[in-house]
C-alpha cells in the first residue's frame, strides 16, 4: 500500500478526485510533470497565478483557494469531487451567457470604480487606471490571449504600419522584442525592416517616441504646418488631416527616439 505523502496540497486532492497520474493531470492542464509534483510537495514557493487559472479552466477548481493552498473546493465553494467535474462541464455546455453579457457586467464595475476613484481625487484616479490596464496585460498573458488579441486587431485592420532602421531596433531591444524583430547578425545598422503592428492593445507601446522620416519635398511642403505629422507637432483640423495622413503613408521610415514602457498612460 503506498504511504500516505508527509505534505498535502488541495492540487493533489483534485488530481486524486478524476483518478489521474501526476503526468495526466499535467498534459490535461497544460504543463510539466513536474511542475505538478513541486505544488504538491510544496517545494516551489508558490504556485502562479497563470497556472491556478489554467486549472480552473480545466477542471473547475477555485484558484483563489488553490493559491492561498488552503482546500480544494469547486467554483460553488463546495469540496472538490468527480461531480464537480462534471458539473462544470454540463454547465460549459449549456450555459447561454456569450460575450455581450458578461460586457455589460464588466462595463459596470469599471465604470463603478472609475467614479469612486474620481470622487477620491485625480490621483487616486490615475492610479486606477494604471492598475486597470496592468490587471487586463496581465490577464491576457496567464490565458494566454495575445496572439488572439493581436490577431483581432489585425483582422479589423487595426494596425500602424511601420519602417524601421536595424541600427534603431538595436538601441531598443525591449521595444524590438515586443514587435516580434528577430535579429540577423549580418544586418547592416541601416538595413530597413517592415512591420504591422497590432494598434489596440494598451499596455506595451505607450512610452514610445518616434517620428517620420519623410522624403526632403514632403518634409519642406509641411515644415511650417500646424498640425501633427507625429508626436511632436500640433493636432490637424480636419481639412486638412488627410493631406497629414497621406504625408504619413510616404515616410521612408521611422526614427525610435524613445522607449519607456508606461501604464500611466490612455
Amino acid at each position: 500500500m503506498p504511504r500516505k505523502p508527509r505534505v498535502t496540497h488541495p492540487l493533489r486532492d483534485i488530481r486524486h478526485a478524476l483518478n489521474m497520474t501526476q503526468q495526466a493531470f499535467a498534459k490535461f492542464v497544460g504543463c510539466s510533470a513536474i511542475a505538478i509534483q513541486r505544488i504538491e510537495n510544496r517545494s516551489m514557493k508558490k504556485m502562479s497565478r497563470e497556472m491556478a487559472d489554467r486549472i480552473l479552466e480545466a477542471t473547475g477548481a477555485n484558484p483563489f483557494e488553490l493559491l492561498a493552498g488552503r482546500k480544494a473546493v469547486d467554483v460553488k465553494g463546495q469540496p472538490y469531487s468527480k461531480q464537480s467535474f462534471d458539473e462544470y462541464q454540463s454547465w460549459l455546455k449549456t450555459n447561454l451567457y456569450d460575450r455581450q453579457f458578461y460586457h455589460g457586467h464588466l462595463a459596470r464595475y469599471l465604470e463603478l470604480l472609475l467614479i469612486a476613484s474620481e470622487r477620491a481625487g485625480h490621483l487616486k484616479l490615475h492610479c486606477v487606471n494604471a492598475a486597470l490596464q496592468h490587471s487586463f496585460a496581465r490577464i491576457g498573458e496567464d490565458f494566454g490571449l495575445k496572439n488572439n488579441i493581436h490577431g483581432h486587431l489585425i483582422e479589423q485592420g487595426k494596425i500602424r504600419k511601420r519602417v524601421y532602421l536595424v541600427r534603431d531596433l538595436r538601441k531598443f531591444p525591449d521595444y524590438a522584442r515586443i514587435i516580434g524583430f528577430q535579429d540577423n547578425k549580418r544586418f547592416k545598422p541601416h538595413t530597413r525592416v517592415s512591420f504591422d503592428i497590432p494598434d489596440g492593445w494598451l499596455p506595451e507601446y505607450d512610452g514610445l517616441e518616434e517620428r517620420p522620416i519623410l522624403p526632403k519635398k514632403i518634409e519642406r511642403k509641411f515644415a511650417d504646418k500646424d498640425y501633427r505629422l507625429d508626436g511632436n507637432r500640433p493636432t490637424p483640423d480636419a481639412p486638412e488631416y488627410q493631406a497629414a495622413a497621406e504625408a504619413l503613408s510616404k515616410a521612408l521610415y521611422w526614427r525610435i527616439t524613445k522607449y519607456a514602457p508606461s501604464l500611466s498612460g490612455h
